[in-house]
């Protein structure tokens, strides 16, 4: 993806990012935890993430793109703040098959943001209020091949990140979502064929657990780990949402 280059900024500075915060916009799967995610509200959430010294972001809501709010988030990147990059992204549901069973996998999308006409025109690929008017696969989510059609019909360069909610080695019953759901042949195949450029952990407890594995299976290069919050409320962020 194209990152516009940082004058004061070395190579070998880290960078904080959150490439999975949800708006309301994902309403009609989040209901009304997303409620006040609203482009009025915007201040709320550049507030948040520049308190949090976050340098790179995206809103990736489910199944839906929408280019207004895009824009006025990316307005901070002018601003004196933390944030140096805004991206265009999607959190897709997109089936996949082991050969025995399917399973919806969450898939964070990310597109470049060099070619703006093409940004804009991700809401014509979609051509409804929300993509869920769309999906292919039992009304909840879109086939592996029209996932693959859709971004085909965008034509940006993408960055595909695998959504999990418990590390591969979690004694835990696994996320629904999580793409270990379709069991370890099908997993190591993502793996290994770099299928996803990476995998998000929303809970930052679990990066010991992920090391330990990446070390204990020799995946040092196969596999790579990030942190995403999930943010459905931006007032409590870097939180999921309110605390029941």
């Amino acid at each position: 993806l194209s990152i516009h280059s940082f004058p004061t900024r070395r190579s070998s500075d880290l960078l904080k990012i959150d490439l999975h915060i949800h708006s309301v916009y994902s309403k009609f799967k989040d209901g009304s935890k997303v409620s006040n995610n609203t482009i009025d509200n915007i201040n709320v959430l550049t507030q948040k993430l520049n308190e949090n010294q976050v340098n790179i972001c995206s809103i990736t809501d489910h199944d839906v793109f929408n280019y207004e709010l895009y824009k006025k988030l990316k307005e901070i990147e002018l601003q004196d703040n933390s944030i140096e990059k805004v991206f265009p992204g999607i959190e897709f549901s997109v089936q996949f098959s082991n050969g025995i069973d399917d399973r919806v996998i969450h898939v964070v999308t990310l597109f470049d943001d060099s070619d703006d006409e093409k940004v804009r025109n991700i809401e014509n690929v979609f051509n409804e209020p929300t993509c869920k008017y769309s999906y292919d696969f039992n009304n909840i989510a879109f086939t592996e091949a029209k996932f693959l059609s859709i971004l085909r019909k965008i034509d940006l360069d993408t960055i595909m990140i695998a959504h999990q909610k418990n590390s591969p080695t979690s004694t835990k019953k696994r996320g629904k979502n999580d793409a270990n759901t379709l069991g370890q042949k099908k997993f190591n195949e993502f793996l290994f064929t770099d299928y996803f450029e990476a995998f998000e952990f929303r809970n930052k407890k679990n990066e010991i657990f992920n090391k330990s594995y990446i070390h204990n299976e020799g995946l040092e290069n196969d596999l790579r780990f990030i942190t995403g919050t999930d943010c459905h409320n931006w007032s409590v962020y870097p939180q999921e949402e309110l605390s029941r």
